[in-house]
């Protein structure tokens, strides 16, 4: 009951303050029978813990239907996935397959599908300097064909004592739907930035970093057309602390929409989709959907996005007067 007391008073205030007018609209219907396949085989990032947190949230909030695949060692059980897959999104550190899970994801990229590639991504299929064992095969030219990257090693910026990452949008980008919801000015991040310039000359940098004044500042997310005319999008954000910002979580899903060809979820969209979620009453799940819409309204940093979020959970929680009881 507290919780709900303090996150209504929170609402309230800011709706209060940016004069919001407390209007619920109608959520978009689910996405249903769109098929993710997450192909996870890192073992630096926690991403086996943290992508299918991720995915569990776009099954919940947006209807997609998601399969995990959980590699590692040389070999991804479970790759022939791909063939029924409407989007790959993959996070994967040094891996050579054999050649017939290779011939899953060469043939996938060859549909013409689109591909969300994650940090790890941009050397996913390749060793370091090494050959590849007998028998399996590498693909090497994935960062460049696919992602439309130019992976070279990081900047080492590790640690708690700095320097720090930093990353913001490019002005001339500013208008991209995958940048929708996203904080206009500089903010900090905890992955180490990777070197990535140049680009493909196929590829939309959106965002970009820098640590301290080194240069060049380097791309850190972006879209791309593959040699197959596929849409990517590709962030090389992705450290486990990064999953809980809201602003990455958003990012990231905005990228999912944008590679789909579908229309990129808006702030009204997002707000009546959780209003739906916390009154449905599930015990344990609504707090959680709470907590989403909390994390929301802290972490954006536009007055507009504010006002719409904080207009329609007020409008939930302060004419539900049976809230409390069925949940607290």
């Amino acid at each position: 009951m507290r919780y709900r007391t303090v996150l209504l008073g929170l609402v309230l205030t800011i709706a209060l303050t940016f004069g919001c007018k407390v209007v619920c609209g109608q959520a978009q219907p689910a996405d249903e029978g769109t098929h993710i396949v997450f192909i996870i085989a890192e073992d630096e990032y926690d991403a086996a813990r943290t992508l299918p947190e991720f995915a569990d949230e776009l099954e919940a909030m947006y209807g997609f239907s998601c399969e995990i695949l959980e590699g590692g060692d040389n070999s991804i059980p479970g790759i022939e996935a791909l063939e029924n897959a409407d989007l790959a999104v993959i996070y994967v550190r040094r891996q050579v397959l054999p050649p017939g899970q290779m011939k899953y994801l060469r043939d996938y990229v060859a549909s013409g599908k689109p591909v969300v590639g994650i940090r790890t991504a941009s050397h996913a299929f390749c060793l370091n300097e090494e050959r590849p064992p007998a028998g399996l095969e590498e693909w090497p030219e994935f960062d460049r064909e696919v992602l439309g990257g130019n992976y070279h090693l990081h900047h080492g910026n590790k640690g708690d004592d700095g320097p720090f990452t930093y990353v913001w949008i490019k002005e001339d980008r500013k208008s991209h739907p995958i940048l929708t919801g996203i904080p206009q000015g500089e903010f900090r991040v905890p992955s180490w930035l990777y070197k990535t310039s140049p680009l493909s000359d196929s590829a939309t940098v959106l965002m970009m970093g820098r640590v301290a004044d080194r240069k060049p500042y380097e791309p850190v997310a972006w879209t791309n057309i593959d040699t197959a005319g596929g849409r990517v999008f590709y962030a090389s954000l992705g450290h486990p602390a990064e999953f809980k910002m809201r602003t990455f979580r958003r990012l990231l899903t905005n990228g999912i929409f944008w590679a789909l060809d579908k229309q990129v979820p808006s702030t009204e969209m997002i707000m009546d989709k959780l209003a739906e979620k916390i009154a449905g009453y599930d015990f344990g799940n609504s707090r959680r959907w709470l907590t989403f819409a909390e994390e929301m309204v802290l972490q954006t940093q536009n007055d507009a996005d504010k006002s719409i979020m904080a207009g329609r959970l007020a409008r939930l929680l302060e004419s539900d007067t049976s809230f409390a009881c069925k949940q607290w």
